[in-house]
């Protein structure tokens, strides 16, 4: 088999397997989401009851009793496009905030990574140098650079084309370069396979790496990844120092040791599953010590550390891998590390121990150790600046209080987009984003708390089973800017008679509400019960309705005016002069909708209506 299909299929293993543990998660995530969202809660309380799945089938008006709003004035509907809305005084001042911290933290993002570049980069020339041309270790010095700047495009968020096009421009600087000291056929004889292992192959395993579909479950990828790191670290220090030899070891070894680590694992997600597992595991760890010693002091006809103490040693392995999990998570939730910044370990280290092992399988051709010396240092450097230079950066961008957002929307998983992303990278830098979860936003909003509870079997605890849990939840939420610059996302998960309670709280305190109604229709009464609410309970200027072609318009002017007819008399739009709910088509490129989107919501959110 060709050595470049060998590598590449060594290179997209982790990236793959990333992915195969991404699909296995969303399928059980979905499942046990969609059940949560259907179950009935533990209140008996009339007010709840009134709240449940079957008072979607009345009209969304039933539950509000009408009053005499004949001297309101009509209300208009206007469709407007996605256009550039002028912003005054504390709305504009927001959004430039916002576009500054944005640039500030890609602009960390860019330096952290040129600074792993570089240094690689210079180890690599400096362990060359003595050996080859100086034209030719500079040269392979500057292919080494090329993942670093794919890794800081994607985690900077650029759209496709963008990363394209810088890559591209770098790889035309290096041709233009070496042009300068070789002619093209030299070029292209010396140069083409040095660029497929240094260059074209860690950045097909990184693209993969790096798609943002797997960041809510990186933290998880992030504590595999750092155990393989200790295990590959380990077995380089035995075999150095001649501890262990496996080079005799029989096939079925390899097969039974595979067993053990499966059954290992399960025995751990067996013991985090249960109610009390700190005992039993404590257990676990005796007996594998204990397994050790006796294989270790007395020799036995049956290989007992063959068949019991490896079962129990690669569970004490899958406890330790379940450690480093629980630690990454409570950075996360304590605002310490966030998806991005894990995102952007993740693929770094993947890349770096990519160029580790090459550089250390091809000792021939680097004579010192300067380049595998370099590696290492590089990520801690890298890591290092990343991380002070985003604190220095939340320290200067939290003097004001955040935007508190509520995000509304049809629960419909056929939408091309998610306004999630869109208010990624300039609303999220001055406010977080509430929510009800749904199965259309599936993993985006999955938090540190649920992700554990997924992990123990346990996800149901973090349902809202009782509309007096709601206050609980509201107050115990995160507000503080997390390690990449941006407020959370903060998911509410409801059962089907508690979800109204949950919204109506949420409304009562959020500076402003966005409401997705892309694919509206008449069946969508969660929606409709919704959207009246909107109109009887918060100010006309402080919404934001989205919509699109597919928007069933005039099943939304029908419950807006209808709704408008039940004003009650002590609601916040009684006896506005000129009532207008505007709905914002989201059409044209989706590159302009973040910014124009959250104009629109800094705009809403600095109106003087809500006191």
């Amino acid at each position: 088999m060709d050595a470049t299909l060998v590598l590449l299929a060594f290179v997209l293993f982790l990236p793959l397997l990333a992915w195969l543990l991404r699909t296995a998660f969303a399928w059980r995530y979905d499942r046990m989401l969609r059940a949560g969202m259907m179950r009935a809660g533990r209140s008996r309380d009339p007010a709840a009851d009134n709240l449940s799945v079957t008072a979607l089938e009345r009209s969304p008006f039933d539950l509000h009793t009408a009053v005499d709003s004949s001297a309101a004035k009509a209300l208009r509907i206007e469709v407007t496009p996605a256009s550039a809305l002028p912003l005054k005084g504390e709305a504009d001042r927001a959004f430039t905030r916002a576009t500054r911290i944005n640039h500030r933290a890609q602009l960390a993002v860019a330096i952290a990574c040129a600074v792993n570049g570089v240094v690689i980069a210079a180890g690599i020339y400096i362990s060359l140098a003595g050996s080859i041309d100086g034209y030719n270790a500079l040269a392979l010095a500057y292919l080494t650079l090329a993942p670093s700047i794919v890794i800081a495009g994607r985690v900077m968020n650029l759209r496709w084309a963008q990363l394209m096009v810088i890559v591209a421009a770098y790889a035309a600087g290096g041709l233009a370069l070496m042009r300068l000291a070789f002619p093209w056929q030299e070029i292209v004889r010396a140069y083409s396979a040095a660029a497929e292992l240094f260059a074209l192959l860690p950045m097909a395993g990184v693209l993969v790496l790096l798609s943002r579909r797997l960041r809510p479950l990186i933290v998880g990828l992030a504590a595999l990844l750092a155990f393989v790191a200790l295990n590959f670290a380990a077995a380089a220090v035995l075999s150095t120092f001649a501890v262990v030899d496996v080079s005799g070891v029989r096939t079925s070894i390899w097969v039974l040791a595979v067993a053990q680590l499966v059954g290992g694992v399960l025995l751990v997600a067996w013991l985090l599953g249960r109610d009390n597992w700190r005992r039993p595991l404590k257990l676990v760890m005796a007996g594998a010590a204990l397994a050790w010693i006796i294989e270790w002091r007395f020799v036995l006809p049956v290989p007992l550390g063959l068949v019991v103490w490896g079962l129990l040693s690669h569970a004490a392995q899958a406890w330790l891998v379940w450690m480093m999990f629980r630690a990454f998570l409570g950075l996360w939730q304590r605002g310490r590390w966030s998806e991005q910044i894990v995102h952007s370990h993740v693929a770094t280290a993947f890349v770096d121990g990519y160029l580790l092992c090459v550089v250390v399988v091809l000792e021939n051709v680097f004579p010192t150790p300067w380049a595998a010396l370099s590696i290492p240092v590089a990520f801690v450097l890298y890591a290092l600046t990343l991380h002070i230079l985003m604190r220095r950066l939340r320290a200067s961008s939290t003097r004001e209080p955040p935007l508190a957002l509520l995000y509304l929307r049809v629960f419909s998983a056929r939408l091309g987009a998610s306004p999630l992303h869109w208010l990624e990278d300039r609303w999220r830098r001055v406010g977080r984003v509430d929510l009800i979860m749904g199965t259309d936003v599936g993993l985006e909003a999955l938090g540190p708390r649920m992700f554990e509870r997924l992990m123990r079997r346990r996800a149901y605890g973090e349902f809202v089973t009782a509309p007096s849990i709601v206050d609980e939840r509201l107050a115990a939420l995160p507000t503080t800017m997390a390690g990449d610059a941006r407020y959370p996302v903060n998911a509410f998960y409801c059962y089907a008679d508690t979800w109204r309670a949950a919204f109506e709280r949420l409304v009562a305190g959020a500076d402003v509400l966005l409401m997705d109604l892309r694919e509206f229709a008449a069946a969508h009464r969660g929606c409709a019960f919704e959207l009246a609410t909107l109109i009887r309970e918060v100010p006309l200027r402080d919404i934001v309705l989205v919509s699109d072609a597919r928007t069933d318009l005039a099943e939304i002017h029908s419950i807006a005016q209808e709704a408008w007819g039940r004003l009650p008399s002590g609601s916040p739009n009684a006896g506005v002069s000129d009532p207008v709910l505007t709905l914002i088509r989201l059409d044209g490129p989706r590159a302009r909708h973040e910014a124009l989107l959250t104009r629109r919501l800094l705009a809403a959110a600095f109106t003087t209506s809500r006191g």
